[in-house]
């Protein structure tokens, strides 16, 4: 995850909802060693990243920067159909020019999970 901004640091200070869990001690030592591995100062913040967002990226693995890149185009792609949804919604027909870009993005996707996929199975 990005360093925290200060006015972020604020904000977390002001959290007023608490939430308890019970866990085996495994289980534990099992999450104590994932925050460690995340370079997360304290449990809460680890526990509130895997929950708000799934998944944390340690800068400790070699394949980190690669899913990155890939979450990145992935994430400008979906914009791409967002947009092109907006457009056929607001106009309730979708046009020759509206489907090729879909079938396109499409593409776009299938390559770059081909792509990442062939980088983590070499």
């Amino acid at each position: 995850m990005p360093k925290k901004t200060q006015a972020e640091k604020d904000a977390t200070r002001l959290k007023s909802e608490s939430f308890h869990m019970r866990m085996t001690q495994a289980q534990k030592k099992t999450i104590q060693a994932n925050m460690k591995l995340g370079n997360y100062a304290n449990m809460n913040d680890y526990l509130c990243d895997i929950g708000m967002y799934g998944y944390f990226l340690s800068p400790e693995y070699e394949f980190t920067e690669p899913v990155r890149k890939c979450a990145y185009e992935l994430n400008k792609i979906g914009v791409n159909v967002n947009q092109i949804a907006h457009r056929v919604n607001s106009m309730n027909v979708l046009t020759e020019f509206d489907f090729k870009e879909l079938m396109s993005c499409l593409e776009e996707c299938k390559e770059i999970i081909n792509r990442s996929f062939d980088f983590f199975i070499r």
